[in-house]
Formats: C-alpha cells, structure tokens, sequence
C-alpha cells in the first residue's frame, strides 16, 4: 500500500534543506585594517605587561619569603642569646655556635632551653663555676674617694703616665705627645 502521492512529494525527504547563507553584514560591522592592527598591538601590549607583572611579583614573594625566614632567623638568634646570656654563659660567641647548630641538626620542634640545657651538660666548660655567679646581682661599683679641697694629691708614676697618654691621644701632635714619650722613657 504505497501512495504514488506519498513518494514523490519532496519536502517529506530525508535530507535538511540547506538554506541560502544570509546577506553579508552592512559595513557598519566590519572593523577597518588599521584599527584592527592597532587593537592587535594593544592586545599584544598589554599581554606583554601581565607577563612582566607576573615576574616582578613572583620576585616579590620571593623576597618577601626569603625576608621572612630571615627575620625569623634573627628573632631565633635573639632569644637564644638572651637565654644563653641568662644562663651566665662564659664564651657567648661559642654558645650561640653551638646552640644553632644543633637547632639546625634536630627537628624544629625542640625548644631553645631544651638545647640550651643538654649543651650545658655536654660542655660544662660554658657554663660559669658556680651556678650562683650568673644569679647573684653585680657588686656595686666601688667610688674613689677623693682628697679634701686644700690636699694635694701626690700621682704615681703609672697614672701620671696614662693621664700624659691620654692627653695625648686628645692632642695626636705636638708637645703634649712628646711629653708623653720623654715621659715614658723615663720609667721605663
């Protein structure tokens, strides 16, 4: 039961019509060549800038880390040698060496006074003679007393000398330095 009909008609085939491609656009669309290329060179431009600020950013946070880690550093330093310096410590310099590089050698949970004690018990030589010299406050500085205004007060030999140096060394020529050697020569 075929319809003739049926067959023959074209619109119920198989195949999508192709419709015609639509009339090009008015000219009011179409960009002109110069102003292409000048939206190109700016393009280019400014890709070239994101580039150069993506460098000049990546160098800051590259300093900035490596200024972190060296503040860190110096604050680490800081504490041990106050820790240290608390502890009455006779050679800080050698302490502080130490110190670090044994921070450096063990893993970055171990604090600074557990270091500081297993140093002190490894080399007891650091630490002071008796542990209540680095306890004990300084003894007061002791005030030479000085001679009533009518006495006069007779030098030894050695201060006269370094009280010459010293004027001297105020001076730098003339005869305030020779008199410090002619008087140096004398007690010698």
């Amino acid at each position: 039961m075929t319809d003739p009909e049926v067959q023959d008609d074209p619109q119920t085939d198989t195949q999508p019509e192709i419709e015609p491609d639509p009339e090009p656009a008015p000219s009011a669309q179409l960009v002109p060549v110069a102003e292409s290329i000048r939206y190109r060179r700016r393009a280019q431009t400014a890709e070239r800038r994101v580039t150069e600020l993506q460098q000049q950013l990546d160098e800051q946070q590259r300093t900035r880390t490596a200024l972190e880690a060296e503040l860190a550093s110096t604050r680490r330093r800081g504490e041990l040698a106050q820790a240290l310096a608390g502890r009455g410590v006779i050679d800080l310099e050698a302490a502080m060496l130490l110190a670090e590089q044994r921070l450096a050698g063990q893993n970055a949970d171990a604090s600074p006074a557990d270091v500081i004690e297993q140093l002190l018990k490894d080399k007891p030589y650091l630490a002071p003679s008796s542990p209540t010299t680095a306890t004990t406050p300084a003894a007061p500085a002791t005030t030479i007393a000085t001679p009533t205004q009518g006495r006069r007060v007779r030098n030894s030999a050695i201060e006269l000398l370094r009280s010459a140096a010293q004027r001297a060394a105020g001076a730098g020529r003339g005869p305030e330095l020779e008199n410090y050697l002619r008087l140096r020569r004398r007690l010698k």
